[in-house]
């Protein structure tokens, strides 16, 4: 039986107006009709003018990274626990798509996908590949090396591989594809949670980041990196890299670059805008070391628009007791705009994560990956973060949350 929304507000996810009274037509998992009238046997769903638009995309999530600086303490059955409750946050916010930057392997998305567990549908990189001493190396100072340390759980999460020189970090990649990866995600710059490094600070050599673009072009699949410092993008760029997490310094002349290349940028303000304030899990070192943070990835977001680079969105959310993943979009939309905001995080992310032929947008043969929301989120993109305004959520044409009745 398919299943008809009428009377709805239709944000497609492209950036075109928003049109009313109108209705989208789905059989099985995907969008089969726009502007239809209803089959008899049709099971039909009035919006009354509530939004209907496509789900969420989150292109950069650390799902399963809960532990991190505590890793060596924290039971396995804790993580798992968080992990998946973060997973039903994420759905219950009309996220239908994760691109997890570092944590899961393919388990998670495995116990999600036989429909054991509820969640997005997830694109893990597996750990993290990460230079010795460098961001997310978080093996204490003082020990032996190499020492016992917590390196994960095979079909949870580990959160960091770390590896010295080109060879180990095709290891690495290897054992993160044979484990369920379909990218590689690593660290070129220091970053806020580790404290044995600074934001300026470049890391990996660019023989080291070529290893890992050569395995994952010979899967058919791409790079992201971390970088805070533009040093990162260039070394990046000479390797092959197509896509740059944070870029919190960009200038001109480096978005230029990365626009030349044809590579993508997804900046995250989330995780900047909510760890200044709640945050209790982190050392207070952490927390000062995120001042100017936000604001410059605010900044990078507009030049990068203004040079033509792809630009996505993530919340970048870690520790135990995520929520706010909606909180992107409302914070992109006060640099761009809320129709610029809710493409970023749909048809855009969509684009930076390959799979803009399933997903992404209302049109007809996609996946229907919908939601709909009782608030106009041009309006008030705020809404988005609020699960009771999320009134309905279907993904591949599954409903996973329905309370229009309520």
């Amino acid at each position: 039986m398919a299943t008809v929304f009428v009377h709805a507000r239709l944000i497609d996810g492209t950036g075109r107006d928003p049109r009313d009274d109108a209705s989208v037509r789905v059989d099985d998992n995907r969008i089969t009709g726009l502007d239809v009238m209803p089959h008899r046997d049709d099971a039909v769903v009035d919006l009354q003018g509530r939004t209907l638009m496509p789900g969420i995309i989150n292109a950069h999530s650390h799902l399963g990274g809960v532990a991190l600086l505590q890793e060596d303490t924290v039971p396995a059955a804790v993580i798992a626990a968080w992990t998946f409750e973060h997973c039903r946050r994420a759905l219950e916010l009309g996220i239908t798509t994760c691109r997890d930057t570092g944590g899961l392997d393919g388990g998670v998305p495995m116990a999600i996908s036989q429909g054991i567990a509820r969640g997005p549908r997830i694109i893990p990189s597996g750990p993290l590949i990460v230079q010795l001493g460098g961001h997310t190396e978080f093996r204490p100072e003082w020990v032996m090396d190499p020492c016992v340390h917590h390196q994960g759980v095979p079909g949870l999460a580990r959160f960091s591989h770390v590896v010295t020189g080109p060879d180990e970090v095709r290891a690495a990649a290897r054992l993160a594809f044979k484990r369920g990866a379909k990218f590689l995600k690593l660290c070129v710059s220091g970053g806020v949670t580790s404290l044995t490094d600074s934001l300026e600070d470049s890391q990996l050599t660019v023989e080291e980041i070529s290893a890992a673009v050569q395995e994952a072009r010979a899967r058919h699949t791409y790079v992201t990196v971390h970088t805070h410092n533009n040093e990162g993008i260039y070394r990046g760029l000479e390797a092959g890299v197509e896509c740059f997490e944070h870029v919190t310094a960009l200038d001109d002349e480096a978005a230029a670059a990365i626009a030349e290349s044809g590579a993508a940028v997804v900046p995250t303000l989330t995780v900047a805008e909510t760890y200044r304030n709640n945050a209790d899990f982190l050392p207070t070192e952490v927390i000062d070391r995120i001042a100017g943070v936000k604001e410059g990835m605010s900044r990078a977001i507009k030049v990068a628009h203004a040079a033509g680079v792809l630009v996505g969105c993530g919340a970048d959310l870690i520790g135990p007791n995520q929520k706010d993943y909606g909180l992107e979009v409302a914070l992109v939309a006060d640099i761009v705009g809320p129709m610029q905001a809710i493409r970023t995080a749909t048809f855009d992310n969509a684009r930076v994560l390959r799979i803009e032929h399933q997903t992404g947008s209302v049109q007809t043969g996609k996946l229907a990956d919908l939601i709909v929301v009782n608030e106009d989120p041009l309006d008030n993109p705020r809404a988005l973060n609020d699960p009771n305004r999320i009134a309905l959520v279907m993904k591949a044409g599954a409903i996973e949350k329905n309370i229009l009745e309520a």
